[in-house]
């Protein structure tokens, strides 16, 4: 259950599993809000056409812990939005270094399409410093002459291109890297209930 007071300090060292996972998604939740948490940017990890692992950094957007939904933003025309067409698994990880804690989600991804209703309720607050990316032509990974090369197309594009994409996680794998104080837990929420353990590091 997400905890009542969202600002509260996660507490990392705590010895019970149910207080550790509201730590977790506490500390998402700052990420959404805060610029400058260590859990805004998060390494999104697909499965590219070739087989071979492909991983990037997005901004995280929204969360909630009672469903277990992380939010991310992305571009229509991205590699990232055919890979998670294809099979929807997708494995998210979150780094603090101050804490020294590592966060692995595992999931399965839904893509809310330009246009559709999800994504337009999305995109409604975002500013227009923050939608200029979406104008950028040519697509992302187009090869081009020097960094500069870049057109910007014109507002609408953005609405045609603005892609809302929904985790649904399956499973959480929690690493504290402390010298001393290592400790790992998994929680599982595959089986239709939350499943939580201690394990080794």
């Amino acid at each position: 259950m997400t905890p009542a007071n969202p600002d509260a300090e996660p507490d990392w060292d705590t010895d019970r599993l149910d207080v550790l996972l509201a730590s977790i998604w506490r500390s998402f939740e700052a990420g959404c809000r805060n610029r400058t948490s260590a859990f805004r940017n998060v390494v999104v990890a697909t499965t590219g056409t070739d087989g071979r692992p492909n991983a990037r950094i997005v901004v995280l957007r929204a969360v909630d812990g009672e469903t277990g939904l992380i939010e991310f933003h992305t571009d229509a025309r991205s590699a990232k939005v055919g890979e998670l067409t294809r099979s929807g698994a997708v494995e998210l990880l979150f780094w603090d270094p101050v804490s020294s804690v590592q966060i692995r989600v595992s999931g399965l991804a839904t893509l809310h399409e330009p246009g559709s209703e999800e994504a337009a309720r999305a995109l409604a607050p975002i500013p227009d410093a923050g939608r200029v990316k979406y104008r950028t032509d040519p697509a992302p990974g187009t090869v081009i002459a020097a960094p500069d090369m870049l057109d910007q197309a014109d507002a609408g594009s953005v609405v045609e291109r603005f892609t809302l994409v929904r985790v649904h996680a399956q499973a959480i794998d929690f690493l504290r890297l402390v010298d001393g104080s290592q400790r790992r837990a998994v929680f599982d929420r595959r089986a239709g209930l939350m499943a939580a353990a201690w394990i080794s590091p």
